[in-house]
């Protein structure tokens, strides 16, 4: 191989190894047998080299409010990369951030630009106060007689294990399966007074979060 300036030149036969970035030209040669010589006849093709590798995701950061949030994703590689959400085939965009993006749970997914791979990673949507009632009025009539986690719309996904509900003292009183009915305002079947409850959730990636509601009469 042979440098000239930028341009590399290859002149070995079959197969090559390269080991550094830059401008290639390969030269193949042709050798016809005439009477009294040989002719050589060449030809050449120039290509680039350059280096890349599928990408590892070490970050991905979300701010913003839940209807407006932020996402950005932070990876290191030596390839170029292009970014989309929810979709393997894209749309791909090479910036690596989103906005404008509504809480919800997506998979964020990062493709070499030269080839070397895709690779993808989930975000759970985060537990928040959002989807837990501020107050119910179990009085009989049919409307607003339990209290219960309420899913995101857009999901509709339960990512609930438990809730625990307590009085203002700490006492327990309830444990509720998220994916039932809910509570009704009693304790051993006595109904409760008018007063704030306290609530204690773990989700099924075992992060915890307290509120509290009221319960009217």
């Amino acid at each position: 191989m042979f440098d000239f300036g930028n341009e590399k030149l290859i002149s070995d036969t079959n197969k090559v190894s390269l080991t550094e970035n830059g401008l290639y030209r390969y030269e193949a040669y042709n050798n016809i047998s005439q009477l009294t010589n040989t002719i050589e006849c060449p030809s050449s093709k120039e290509f680039s080299v350059v280096s890349s590798e599928i990408a590892t995701i070490t970050a991905i950061n979300i701010t913003g409010p839940s209807s407006n949030l932020t996402i950005t994703i932070q990876t290191t590689g030596t390839g170029g990369y292009e970014y989309a959400l929810n979709s393997l085939d894209g749309l791909y965009q090479d910036s690596n951030t989103f906005n404008n993006i509504p809480i919800d749970s997506y998979t964020v997914y990062v493709r070499d630009k030269n080839g070397c791979g895709i690779v993808k990673k989930s975000i759970e949507q985060n537990l928040t106060l959002e989807g837990f009632p501020k107050f119910f009025t179990p009085n009989g009539d049919g409307i607003n007689d339990f209290w219960q986690y309420i899913p995101p719309p857009l999901t509709n996904e339960i990512n609930l294990s438990h809730i625990f509900i307590f009085d203002q003292y700490g006492n327990f009183l309830a444990q509720i399966d998220p994916k039932s009915q809910g509570w009704d305002g009693t304790f051993n079947s006595t109904p409760l007074p008018s007063s704030d409850y306290w609530f204690r959730v773990k989700n099924n990636d075992d992060q915890e979060i307290k509120g509290h509601f009221s319960l009217k009469r």
